[in-house]
């Protein structure tokens, strides 16, 4: 596949295969809307599947691996490039990891049915692909200023194979720390390269509004987030629930609020594409201080806190990355549609319903309100999907290749 990278020229015939976040983005997005539904089903009480392991590891393991791993690709294979002046991988190379990840996720959906060795098999086709393309420009880079993505996959990958080995020797929880690491790992990731967004988007916001003020992150505040996000990572993994990881947890959440004192910038905040971003740390942070409390001791529900990371921190930042590099990478301003801020709202009420329930329920949980907010989450993909798609698969509005 690698060989094809230096031609940077779609070669299947459609402008789909132009770039990578078109057909990543949409696949995503896509199979996001599957495996919520069927999760706010089953929690409704109105599906039993039968998925060849706990339903809680397949719904993770199919909302880290096979959703946020899609836009993962979408966005290192648009973005690398303009990192490093490399050529985008396109046409067939971009087909076949796509035709990888769809493979995985056929597998995931059978896994009843396959031995584990070829589950997987499959399974790592996709994080195995996305390494063969996306190392060679990353460690060639004279800057080495993006050697962390090279790490970050191959960590990933790392996880996704103890997801699987856990899963051969059922006696441990290596599945459920597998799939936390694979978390926290995330998170690191939106720590690191959202700066790199905001510097821009907010700039920009405060231009529009006519402010002449210049957003300048300070970068003390970044190292720290990033570093105690690193540190808590490594601890939460090493040290599931121990006292000392939930002191890490508070003081990474600490640092996250830290951060963003940087963006206390006036109404500039207020404009969507802003709003979304302060969002994705506002959970983040508010995820974090639930963990560590909850390792500590306190009686609040680890799955509230859980889900403050994911749906709340993690689905913020997938549309917010989703909108920002479809409008600008499709040669549009950075306007965000209607269907856009209501992706932007879904996601956190979603988020709000799978993280307060089960604090304000205490042990009830209802399953209705649970699954409600599996069916947000849904909901906002789908106005993502319903505004964005005839954009993915359009020609640039500006006319320029890609």
């Amino acid at each position: 596949m690698r060989a094809a990278i230096g031609t940077g020229r779609p070669r299947f015939s459609g402008v789909v295969w132009a770039y990578g976040f078109r057909p990543f983005f949409m696949a995503a997005a896509g199979y996001g809307i599957l495996t919520t539904v069927l999760t706010g089903l089953f929690l409704m009480g109105g599906l039993d599947p039968t998925l060849g392991m706990a339903p809680a590891l397949w719904h993770g393991h199919e909302m880290l691996v096979g959703v946020v791993g899609a836009a993962l690709a979408g966005f290192l294979l648009t973005s690398v490039p303009s990192w490093t002046a490399t050529p985008p991988v396109t046409g067939p190379p971009l087909a076949l990891l796509l035709a990888a990840w769809a493979a995985g996720r056929a597998a995931m959906w059978a896994a009843a049915w396959l031995p584990a060795w070829l589950l997987a098999a499959v399974d790592l086709l996709f994080p195995l692909a996305l390494l063969w393309l996306v190392l060679p420009p990353v460690l060639a880079d004279p800057t080495r200023r993006q050697r962390a993505f090279a790490v970050i996959l191959l960590v990933q990958t790392a996880a996704v194979a103890s997801f699987h080995v856990g899963l051969m020797n059922p006696a441990g929880d290596l599945p459920e720390r597998s799939l936390t690491a694979l978390v926290n790992l995330f998170l690191l990731l939106i720590v690191v390269t959202v700066s790199r967004i905001t510097a821009v988007v907010v700039n920009l916001a405060l231009t529009e509004v006519g402010s002449t003020r210049r957003f300048r992150p300070h970068p003390a505040r970044q190292n720290l987030a990033a570093a105690a996000m690193a540190i808590y990572a490594a601890a939460e993994f090493a040290f599931p629930a121990h006292p000392v990881t939930g002191w890490i947890a508070l003081a990474a959440a600490a640092a996250q609020c830290d951060r963003l004192s940087d963006w206390h910038v006036g109404r500039a905040v207020l404009k969507p594409y802003v709003a979304i971003l302060y969002a994705a740390y506002a959970w983040m942070a508010l995820g974090l201080f639930g963990v560590g409390l909850h390792h500590l001791g306190a009686p609040l529900p680890e799955s509230a806190a859980r889900h403050a990371l994911t749906v709340g921190a993690m689905g913020s930042a997938v549309l917010a990355v989703f909108v920002i590099a479809g409008l600008r990478h499709t040669g549009r301003d950075l306007v965000v549609p209607p269907a856009a801020k209501a992706a932007f709202a879904l996601v956190s009420a979603a988020a709000a319903l799978r993280a307060g329930v089960p604090v304000f329920a205490l042990d009830a949980h209802p399953g209705w309100a649970l699954g409600g907010g599996s069916l947000l989450w849904a909901a906002a993909l789908a106005a993502y999907l319903w505004h964005f798609a005839p954009l993915l698969t359009a020609p640039r509005a500006d006319g320029k290749p890609g």
